[in-house]
């Protein structure tokens, strides 16, 4: 009987292969890395994937697979990266990911066909930086429990923390991963330092918790596209990390609290299209945003041209 293969990073992306995914994983015990990203593979993951024991990062980004919420990932305990974006996924995101794969990192679930509420039980993967559920049919609430997003609290000016060398070295190698962070689509190499959160372009209702303000660490943020009311916290301005924030096309009302114009990192900012009132907050970052930033609402004062 021949000895299994010492393959630990296997690299197939952008090569047009198609069909489904062959179910022979139990080959290659030891990989630590999947990248498959930008295929046509459809059809469901095959169930002997969760034979990998050392997997810490699977990237399917861009393809045609399709089925409820992989349950083959149950036994990859060790998964520090999950992206499944624009593929066919459906059903609901299962409570259970939080509690089996409490390593994670990284999980990019967008452009997908998931629906149902997003589980409270995702609020305390303590080491999650990369949440990406935009572009589903996620309905209900941002959940309150947002601030237990313990790697999302503090902003992490290391390269090398003390997660990447106890918990799984894969994560060092999860290179060229592309996301829209600013508006735009872009590679990123090295995830180590980056705290995003995109739940856009769903169906979520009720406010934005106040709790989200406690986020301190959290780089990007897009709550656009949803059904989103309410006024935004007044403690908005502890975000101090953002760089990005993106709330337009929701329904929330009431003047732009004056603590958003204490984001100094701040450069991408959209609130447009919902029903702010009164003067936009006087601060150097505000005024030297577009005007578009702010159109759709009855605001006024710079960057607006009118008064």
């Amino acid at each position: 009987m021949e000895e299994p293969m010492e393959l630990t990073y296997l690299n197939l992306a952008s090569n047009k292969l198609s069909g489904e995914i062959p179910d022979c994983w139990m080959m290659w015990p030891n990989l630590v890395i999947v990248k498959f990203d930008d295929n046509i593979f459809s059809g469901n993951l095959p169930t002997s994937l969760g034979s990998l024991p050392w997997l810490g990062s699977l990237q399917l980004h861009r393809n045609l697979l399709s089925g409820n919420f992989p349950i083959c990932l149950k036994n990859n305990t060790k998964l520090v990266f999950l992206d499944l974006r624009e593929n066919q996924f459906s059903r609901i995101i299962p409570s259970w990911v939080a509690q089996v794969l409490f390593n994670l990192k990284g999980f990019l679930q967008g452009s997908n066909k998931f629906v149902g509420e997003i589980p409270n039980q995702i609020c305390f993967l303590k080491f999650l930086q990369i949440l990406n559920l935009a572009h589903n049919n996620l309905t209900g609430q941002v959940p309150k429990c947002i601030n237990h997003l313990t790697a999302m609290l503090v902003k992490n000016n290391s390269l090398e923390s003390y997660v990447e060398r106890k918990i799984n070295r894969s994560y060092y190698y999860i290179q060229d991963v592309l996301l829209e962070l600013k508006g735009r689509d872009d590679e990123y190499s090295f995830l180590e330092l980056v705290t995003s959160m995109d739940l856009s372009s769903n169906k979520l209702s009720g406010d934005i918790p106040r709790e989200t303000t406690s986020l301190k660490g959290l780089l990007f943020l897009n709550l656009s596209n949803n059904n989103l009311h309410g006024q935004i916290s007044q403690s908005i301005g502890n975000m101090k990390s953002l760089e990005a924030m993106d709330f337009s096309n929701n329904q929330l009302y009431g003047e732009i609290p004056p603590s958003l114009s204490n984001l100094n990192f701040l450069s991408k900012l959209n609130l447009s299209y919902n029903n702010f009132i009164g003067k936009i907050p006087m601060g150097t970052q505000l005024q030297s945003l577009e005007a578009c930033s702010f159109v759709g609402n009855d605001l006024y004062g710079p960057p607006l041209q009118n008064n």
